[in-house]
């Protein structure tokens, strides 16, 4: 696994993000922050379940938007590299609504 871009990271602490995203398989974690992940696993096994459970709500949320008309969504996360982002998820379920082709179809940051 490649280490992400170095710019703006904090390298001497892990950090629950990008734990979140290694608990998810995604690639924008750390070694530091698999090592820690690691050891909550130790203690709580479950983690990734409840990851993956967090990202299935809000898949089923943008998709119940989306079918009910709203077409912009805003994302109050950390903004942190991860598996799943809201952009990413309503891209997905209208590629059409892409902000390069649909300005007003976005999700704002």
């Amino acid at each position: 696994m490649t280490e992400p871009d170095q710019d703006n990271v904090d390298l001497d602490r892990p950090n629950a993000v990008r734990m979140y995203d290694y608990y998810l398989g995604g690639t924008g974690n750390w070694a530091m922050d698999r090592v820690l992940g690691d050891k909550v696993l130790a203690e709580v096994p479950f983690a990734p379940l409840i990851a993956r459970a967090n990202l299935e709500f809000l898949e089923r949320v943008l998709r119940y938007c989306a079918r009910n008309g709203i077409d912009q969504f805003p994302d109050v996360g950390s903004g942190g590299p991860t598996v799943g982002t809201v952009h990413r998820i309503a891209d997905a379920l209208d590629p059409r609504s892409r902000a390069a082709l649909h300005p007003e179809r976005r999700a704002c940051r």
